[in-house]
């Protein structure tokens, strides 16, 4: 159980630095552009970027199994729930802290976040191919 539960925490930090990480750099480099802004790309500042993507997707994989410990107990069997709740708080999480929210800021960090969550989702299902993932993930053994 345990080993599930950091494997999973692993995929999410290796998943949010490479998706949240890599892809944020990319989408703040292009609001600078958009706004006409002088700027420049810097590995420290890349490296923040990524290991922050990579914090955030350590975040992203505890909601992940949270979300799977509330829809066990809640509603068994019923897998759309766990997605909506995974999907929902991630994008709370996203619009708390983008600012400002605005169109353009929702264009560019919407779909990295949605990525994320399928990226994730993939890895775990294909990592644990069982039928009952939930009471694979949240059921100590």
């Amino acid at each position: 159980m345990r080993g599930r539960i950091g494997a999973i925490i692993v995929y999410g930090a290796l998943l949010g630095a490479l998706i949240l990480g890599g892809g944020g750099r990319v989408a703040m480099r292009a609001i600078t552009i958009m706004n006409g802004v002088q700027g420049s790309v810097t590995p420290s500042g890349t490296l923040t970027v990524v290991l922050a993507g990579a914090a955030s997707g350590i975040g992203g994989a505890v909601i992940y199994l949270i979300a799977a410990v509330i829809v066990r107990h809640v509603a068994p069997k019923r897998e759309w729930i766990r997605h909506f709740v995974f999907g929902g708080s991630l994008m709370l999480v996203t619009l708390r802290g983008l600012n400002p929210v605005d169109l353009v800021r929702l264009a560019l960090f919407t779909p990295l976040v949605a990525s994320f969550a399928m990226a994730l989702e993939l890895v775990v299902r294909r990592r644990y191919p069982r039928v009952d993932r939930q009471a694979e993930l949240t059921t100590a053994h």
